[in-house]
């Protein structure tokens, strides 16, 4: 392999990193966003449950917490390069 043809694959290749990471920030907004509406509703179902030990708070609160660490998990790999744990519901 020439050193061009080298040094368009890596050209090629970090066109394709930024826009990877462009579509991911894109997605992280989103995200974020669900995540807001997410705990604005978790606060409307206990206004109407009255009952902070329901099951369905309970899991709410799961819910949150997993779309909260997919938004800490996109912003690591934004910013630090870290990948994403396909499986990686904590």
């Amino acid at each position: 392999m020439s050193f061009h043809e080298k040094y368009d694959d890596k050209i090629l290749h970090e066109k394709m990193l930024q826009e990877k990471n462009d579509k991911h920030r894109k997605v992280l907004k989103m995200i974020d966003k669900y995540s807001e509406e997410g705990v604005l509703l978790e606060k409307r179902i206990k206004k109407i449950l009255e009952d902070e030990d329901d099951p369905i708070l309970a899991r709410m609160s799961q819910i949150i917490v997993v779309i909260d660490n997919l938004s800490e998990a996109i912003s690591d790999e934004l910013d630090n390069g870290i990948l994403i744990d396909p499986a990686g519901i904590k």
